[in-house]
């Protein structure tokens, strides 16, 4: 038997190394500020699915612990791109000084 600590430290670890593998992908891309917000907005659109798969309380409790977590990761993969963005900006800054 997993004891609950394994589990959520599996997850964690997961939710981590996901979050790192989008924020490199999205940080190469054009518009990554954009298609963060795209990202966001498609997950919340397809986190409906989710009302008629459980009893109403529980698929609304679930729905809004979901919404939150991907919220906070997708927050921090904008900073991460956003840092790297400040790190370039200063490094051509300082390049033309």
């Amino acid at each position: 038997m997993v004891d609950a600590d394994h589990i959520e430290a599996r997850a964690i670890a997961l939710e981590l190394f996901v979050r790192a593998i989008l924020a490199n992908m999205i940080s190469a891309r054009p518009d990554p500020l954009g298609d963060i917000e795209e990202m966001r907005d498609q997950f919340h659109r397809n986190l409906l699915l989710l009302q008629g798969a459980e009893s109403e309380e529980r698929a609304e409790r679930i729905t809004a612990l979901i919404r939150a977590k991907v919220d906070q990761n997708l927050d921090e993969i904008r900073n991460r791109v956003l840092r790297g963005i400040e790190i370039e900006a200063a490094a051509a800054g300082g390049a033309r000084n």
